[in-house]
């Protein structure tokens, strides 16, 4: 255990939302995970948790997770064909096809993603699909983190979610977690590369939205 205070020196706020169940505790469905933060070269602190269910919730667990990853190699440039983004590494970035990458801090926003599949096309270049933004390239590159298909997920936290009724509009239940009320797990500390993820054990229509607040060392 760090025996120094740990601050952080940028302000961070990152969300996510869950609706698909799943009931693993060891290794969820890809396809079913909400990623709500990851944390750069830097690392991050997230000091707390706020969870939103919108609509009508069903009585079931809310799991978080901090999921190992790596941070990638200097992008030099994305651009993009139709729905299709290349991504180009300065150096070579040891990825294969079907790995999962979070871009984050590119503009415009629309090559943002979280834990896309990929494919690689050479060493250090490789795509993954988003919206169109007409063929420009991005002026702003940002950075990358990856996990194999197979992430390694460490289970955080379990969370009830109570059966509820609500609208579309109005939360039917909210729960908040923090550093002050909440010391037996909060802060989440994430070295670089790794993020906080969730999941749900019981499909919530409307969406459990996390939101997560701290700050990038």
């Amino acid at each position: 255990m760090s025996t120094n205070a740990q601050y952080a020196a940028t302000p961070l706020i990152q969300s996510g939302t869950t609706t698909t169940a799943d009931t693993s505790y060891t290794a969820p469905t890809n396809a079913t995970v909400g990623v709500i933060v990851t944390a750069g070269s830097t690392g991050a602190r997230i000091d707390n948790l706020d969870s939103i269910t919108q609509g009508t919730s069903v009585a079931g667990l809310l799991r978080l997770w901090v999921c190992q990853g790596t941070m990638g190699s200097a992008i030099s440039s994305i651009t993009s064909a139709t729905t299709t983004a290349t991504v180009t590494t300065a150096t070579a970035h040891n990825l294969i096809t079907g790995d999962l990458v979070t871009i984050q801090g590119a503009y415009p926003v629309e090559y943002n993603k979280n834990s896309v599949a990929i494919t690689v096309t050479s060493t250090t270049a490789f795509t993954y699909t988003i919206t169109s933004v007409s063929n420009v390239a991005a002026s702003t590159v940002g950075f990358y983190s990856s996990t194999r298909a197979a992430a390694t997920y460490s289970l955080l936290r379990e969370v009830t979610i109570p059966a509820n009724t609500g609208s579309t509009t109005v939360p039917a239940d909210a729960t908040s977690f923090s550093s002050i009320a909440n010391p037996e797990f909060m802060p989440v500390i994430l070295p670089a590369g790794y993020s906080l993820r969730t999941t749900v054990s019981v499909t919530q229509t409307g969406g459990i939205i996390t939101t997560a607040r701290g700050g990038s060392f």
